[in-house]
């Protein structure tokens, strides 16, 4: 549909002058010289010529968002054909739907040493698990705001990633599969993970802002962007909370959209803080950063600890309904919980043997 003349932003008198001659849209606008339009429309040639760059502005704009417009039914197919980054915990993957979604923001928050970290270290492996295995196969970037990433634990898993699944492909005796996976190696996986080290909030910001460019620049499709953690710079720098909350939106807004346009999944790491409820005696575990920031992620899970026990709680998401389940920290990385009798459920999840 050509866009009307009368609904570009010229000044009132222009639009009758130019639809009484016969320029009704702005293609017929574009169609003539600044001479012809300065003749027809009786207006003068540096109107003219102001009212043809208008139009030319228009039709970029119209352009741009035509390119932009998708059926829902493409939609749909575009989503069930990626693979999700799995945890590796079976009753985690199942709640998310498969795992970690691309295209989307995702948040884990909790308090210290109750395993964001290591969570986010495994899917920084399970990233880069070749298609073939129900993987991404893609590159990393990991934004480390509180220095707890370590390269040696990485490794661990990684080794125990790779060991699995070369075990899982020689039981079935997929040979094509395990010609495509000898190149998928600790090394490998080490060297596709890009680590930064931030030491304030401005410099997540400085990071976040040069994010597209670092993925263009990488030979192997980033699929994965972790920030690890989105409080620990921005928790206590502020005075004002509101000045927080528009750059902490700001920065949620830029991660959307690169998560969106590169078909890549975002995964941040928050804190939790104690409400006190002043009506009662109870208070009140929440995410960190305040109610505003709660609306930037699309799926946002709580973990706490209880009994010796890890949990990890879906507490809000726009496809699956809340729900609890449990976890362990092992060597090889983020397992189900010894009192899950469920096998791993990603990655062919009927061919693949339980990983201790």
């Amino acid at each position: 549909m050509q866009q009307q003349v009368n609904s570009l932003p010229l000044p009132q008198w222009q639009i009758i002058k130019l639809t009484s001659v016969g320029y009704e849209t702005v293609a017929d606008l574009l169609s003539s010289t600044p001479v012809e339009l300065s003749q027809d429309a009786g207006i003068g040639h540096r109107d003219a010529l102001q009212v043809l760059q208008v139009a030319r502005t228009a039709a970029q704009i119209s352009k741009q968002l035509d390119s932009k417009l998708i059926p829902v039914q493409q939609l749909l197919q575009n989503e069930q054909n990626r693979n999700p980054i799995v945890t590796f915990c079976a009753k985690l993957d199942e709640v998310l739907g498969g795992g970690i979604p691309l295209c989307k923001l995702t948040e884990f928050c909790g308090p210290p040493g109750i395993g964001k970290t290591q969570l986010c270290m495994q899917l920084a492996v399970s990233a880069q698990i070749i298609e073939e295995c129900g993987g991404c196969n893609g590159s990393v970037i990991y934004i480390d705001t509180e220095g707890s990433f370590l390269p040696e634990r990485l490794h661990d898993i990684a080794y125990a990633t790779v060991e699995y699944l070369n075990a899982t492909v020689e039981k079935c005796n997929d040979k094509e599969t395990a010609a495509k996976l000898s190149s998928f190696t600790p090394e490998s996986i080490m060297k596709h993970v890009h680590c930064f080290r931030c030491f304030d909030y401005l410099e997540v910001i400085a990071t976040v802002n040069i994010l597209e460019d670092l993925i263009k620049n990488k030979k192997k499709e980033v699929r994965l962007i972790i920030l690890d953690s989105i409080a620990s710079p921005f928790r206590y720098s502020f005075d004002d909370l509101v000045v927080r909350t528009r750059v902490l939106n700001g920065i949620a807004q830029q991660l959307i959209r690169i998560a969106t346009e590169n078909e890549l999944s975002v995964v941040l790491t928050n804190h939790i803080t104690l409400k006190f409820n002043t009506s009662s005696d109870s208070n009140q575990l929440l995410p960190a950063l305040g109610e505003t920031w709660g609306h930037a992620c699309s799926n946002r899970i709580i973990m706490y600890m209880e009994n010796g026990i890890r949990y990890a709680r879906l507490y809000k998401s726009p496809q699956k309904q809340n729900a609890t389940v449990s976890f362990q920290i092992k060597t090889s990385g983020i397992r189900d919980s010894l009192s899950s009798t469920s096998e791993l459920s990603t990655l062919n999840s009927n061919k693949r043997p339980k990983l201790s």
